[in-house]
């Protein structure tokens, strides 16, 4: 059987029309893949556990399995996207940070087969809008913190990033520069949940 390739639509609930992402992925990648890549993309400190859901399912990091009794739940690094037996039009979630519970609702856009040769090209972000999230906030302040900058159309907003004091923007998405980091981004995130290997 080929590889399959899932085009998926990826955005923060409630604000689906300013922060989202589609994004083409490998069948091949684990359920926690595609979170490395969320975390990533939407620019998270990526410190926080995160738990999918699929059809009542819910897909857990190691330590999350290790710490609490969640029924049912499946190690997330160790189930495949295609195992999911995702189709078209099908809807999952995913919930970052337990403490502030921030969502993104992700919906199959398209599934096909991967071209021979062609693995090295994925996971690729098609077309995006909205820098991401803030880590360490609720939903509710993240929310204030969107209407202020819609208001008075700039920001004020300080983040450190890279040990530099920074304006973080929630409109400041550039594709290009985020498909050219993005893999080494969710290879540096897979190896901060999982240890090198």
């Amino acid at each position: 059987m080929k590889a399959q390739v899932y085009t998926l639509h990826i955005a923060y609930v409630d604000y689906e029309d300013k922060i989202s992402r589609t994004v083409e992925v490998s069948g091949n990648n684990t359920v926690a893949q595609l979170g490395y890549l969320i975390l990533h993309t939407f620019d998270t400190l990526a410190y926080h556990a995160f738990e999918f859901t699929h059809k009542d399912t819910p897909y857990v990091l190691p330590m999350i399995l290790e710490e609490t009794d969640i029924e049912g739940a499946i190690d997330a690094t160790q189930a495949k996207l295609h195992e999911l037996g995702l189709s078209v039009d099908e809807e999952f979630t995913m919930e970052y940070d337990y403490g502030c519970s921030h969502t993104f609702n992700i919906k199959v856009l398209a599934v096909s087969d991967m071209p021979r040769g062609a693995w090295k090209r994925y996971p690729r972000i098609l077309e995006g809008k909205g820098r991401g999230i803030l880590d360490d906030i609720s939903p509710e302040q993240f929310a204030s913190f969107i209407e202020q900058i819609d208001s008075t159309g700039k920001s004020d907003i300080h983040v450190t990033r890279d040990g530099r004091d920074v304006i973080w923007d929630y409109r400041d998405f550039k594709l290009e520069a985020e498909n050219i980091l993005l893999k080494f981004g969710v290879d540096r995130v897979r190896r901060a949940y999982e240890g090198e290997s």
